[in-house]
């Protein structure tokens, strides 16, 4: 009998160190389910709903019905495929650009780490203390940019009362704050190449385009990857910036798609409209990513 007891008081233990880790991970769970798979899926059923404040009506696929027909919509999702659009082809060859400068043997013997906490710093800026300061800069009549430009005899310029040059000044923003946040990414990537391979390349007769081209740029093929993923969901998702700076406007010429959905939702309570721009906006987002992938990989097969 005592026998017996031992034998059940270790198979006891032994199922209660098997839920362990199960038990360490619950909290996660809980949080992954209730801040992250439920809003999702809520999401989901709310697109195909109409929001009123005395309960929700199925009205099945009429949202998005109503969504393919929202010249605003296009308008919105053409803005920030713009944002996207000059933030690969500007911002991210210019960090990259900055970075080997600063990670260059000249360069090393002038920057230090500080510089790097530097150009880092615009990244972890409140939004709200960015678009206080970019709205002095950009003020028409008493901004600093236009005062210099008087100062010049140059003509001010309307940064962000125009519809034309409104865009291009939010793109100042989004330059000022990412381009040293992507930097330090690829100063990261470039520490890890080996020194090893840029000798080599030398010795081969390899000029410095050829060593860029070669070797820096296939080496950070997953940091530039990285960077390229990130940069589409963070433009897609910017809102902040252009709430604070323009509200959208003049004439509604700023205005993205999360800026879209969050008046649909926050302002007209057209909760089941602004779930199914939501809906949208994944869709779009992540075919995105998952075609760049499929180029970073056709690129890695071509090498």
């Amino acid at each position: 009998m005592k026998y017996l007891f031992k034998r059940a008081k270790r198979g006891f233990w032994h199922i209660q160190y098997s839920k362990a880790p199960y038990i360490f991970l619950l909290p996660f769970l809980i949080f992954l389910v209730s801040f992250y798979l439920f809003p999702i899926l809520y999401s989901v059923y709310l697109s195909f709903t109409e929001w009123s404040f005395g309960g929700f009506e199925l009205i099945g696929i009429s949202n998005y019905v109503q969504l393919f027909h929202d010249s605003m919509f296009y308008r919105s999702l053409w803005h920030s495929s713009f944002y996207v659009a000059l933030t690969l082809a500007l911002v991210l060859p210019l960090s990259l650009g900055i970075a080997v400068l600063l990670h260059s043997s000249l360069a090393g013997k002038i920057a230090s780490s500080s510089l790097q906490k530097l150009i880092y710093l615009p990244s972890i800026t409140p939004v709200v203390a960015i678009g206080i300061i970019f709205t002095l800069l950009y003020e028409q009549d008493s901004g600093l940019l236009n005062a210099i430009l008087s100062n010049l005899g140059l003509p001010k310029v309307a940064w962000i009362a125009s519809a034309r040059l409104a865009k291009w000044s939010i793109m100042g923003v989004v330059f000022w704050r990412w381009s040293g946040y992507n930097a330090v990414l690829y100063i990261g990537g470039l520490k890890g190449i080996p020194k090893t391979l840029y000798e080599a390349a030398r010795v081969d007769g390899a000029n410095s385009l050829q060593q860029f081209w070669r070797i820096t740029i296939p080496m950070l093929k997953p940091v530039i990857l990285f960077t390229v993923v990130m940069s589409i969901i963070g433009s897609y998702m910017l809102f902040a910036e252009l709430y604070i700076l323009t509200g959208g406007g003049p004439e509604s010429s700023t205005i993205s798609i999360v800026q879209y959905i969050y008046r649909q939702g926050f302002t007209r309570y057209r909760f089941g409209y602004a779930s199914a721009l939501t809906n949208i906006l994944f869709i779009v987002i992540f075919s995105l990513s998952y075609t760049v992938l499929n180029i970073f990989n056709v690129w890695e097969q071509w090498r």
